[in-house]
Formats: structure tokens, sequence, C-alpha cells
């Protein structure tokens, strides 16, 4: 993560200007502009980011990932934290031949999940301005073990179940995706 890995908490006026680059093998990677895990298991405290950009590419290169991958712009994987007016223009860039068992990537959250219906948890005003190049040359595959092997790749996240407002993927947020892709979950953010 441009800023830090694992952070339990709201960030404010926040801007990361440096690019994040990840090869080599691990069995899970959390890659983005910001922070790259956020989880808020307080029932309390309400956090949020607000007013927060990143400005770095974000790149995925021949690394071997052997579960999942999760790549953001500003965050990779976000839960139970609400997003204000925060705004990506850097790259998002991967390129593999590993079969993940998931993926997920989005200009602003490669994965922001709520598990309460708090008004807080919402990604609002924020925007994707910079292009999203995925390329696979493996697809991902299923198991009789687990049939849930997908790539989902959205100009603003990758998997969402937060309320979503006033939230733009640019037309400079173009999204290519080329190689053997099997399942895919698009969304252009719309």
């Amino acid at each position: 993560a441009g800023i830090c890995p694992v952070f339990y908490g709201g960030v404010t006026n926040c801007v990361n200007r440096g690019n994040v680059k990840i090869s080599g093998t691990c069995v899970t990677a959390y890659l983005s502009g910001l922070i790259a895990y956020v989880n808020n298991a307080d029932t309390v405290k309400e956090y949020k980011w607000t007013d927060c950009a990143n400005y770095g590419k974000i790149s995925y290169e021949t690394a071997t990932i052997k579960n999942q991958m999760h790549l953001g712009g500003l965050g990779a994987k976000i839960v139970n934290v609400g997003i204000d007016d925060c705004h990506n223009y850097g790259e998002l860039y991967a390129s593999t031949d590993s079969s993940f068992r998931f993926i997920n990537c989005g200009g602003i959250a490669a994965y922001l999940e709520a598990q309460t219906a708090d008004e807080v948890l919402h990604m609002k005003d924020c925007t994707n301005n910079a292009p999203i190049n995925f390329w696979a040359s493996t697809p991902a595959t299923a198991t009789s073990t687990y049939d849930g092997y997908y790539y989902r790749i959205g100009g603003l996240t990758g998997y969402n179940n937060a309320r979503v407002d006033k939230c733009t993927n640019n037309e400079e947020g173009d999204i290519l995706i080329k190689g053997s892709i099997t399942q895919l979950y698009f969304d252009t953010g719309d």
C-alpha cells in the first residue's frame, strides 16, 4: 500500500503519489494506493475516508498468487468504513499467468463491504479517473471442492454491497480486459 498496509479507522486528506508494485509469490495479495486492508470491527464508532486521492500506478506484474488478489486505487479490502469524496488518478494494471481462486479489482476499492445497514457505510461523491488494464493468460478455474472462482473488475469497485451515491467512472477510466477468462463480472460504474 502507498500509505499503510493495515489500518483500523478513518482517514482524512491523505494523498499517495508513489507507485505500488508487487511481484514474486504469495498466497493472498492486497494492493492499493492508500491502505490495503481496513476492517472496522467496532460496532460503536463509525469510520470514514474523506477527501483522499491516489495518483500512483498500482501494478501487479508477473507474480504468483495462490489464492486471491484485491487490487484497488485507494483501498484493496474495506469492511465497515464509508468513503466520501475520494478520487483515483493512478492506473491499475494486472498481468498474471496464475490461476486465482478470485480477483477483485476496482478504481476506488477492490472489495467494499458493509456488514450493517448503517448510513455511514457507503461510497459517495467518488471518481475513478484512470484506466484499469487487466490481462490474464490463464483462466480462473473451478475445482470440485470450491466452484466460486471468478474475476470481478469494475470502474469503482470489484465487489460491493454498500450504498453508492453520486460516484462516477470517468471517460479516462477505461477498462481493458484481455486474455483467457471463463467467468467475469463486469461493471462500468454507471
